[in-house]
């Protein structure tokens, strides 16, 4: 999925799911890593579990 993202920072609920956001981020990253923090956060629901946020490139437009 290597599609221009230059950085994502992520908030987990519960860092026991570190693990697993990073294999989920392995598999959309494979060749190149985007600068990336993670931090534990509160949401404002029990049923959310995480936040996303990414800095993009759009192709063609830089």
């Amino acid at each position: 999925m290597d599609d221009g993202a230059f950085g994502v920072s992520t908030g987990l609920t519960d860092m026991g799911n570190f693990a697993g956001l990073n294999s989920v981020f392995a598999e959309c990253f494979e060749q190149l890593f985007p600068a990336g923090t993670t931090v534990r956060t509160g949401l404002p629901t029990p049923e959310m579990l995480i936040e996303i946020d990414a800095i993009v490139a759009v192709p063609g437009t830089i």
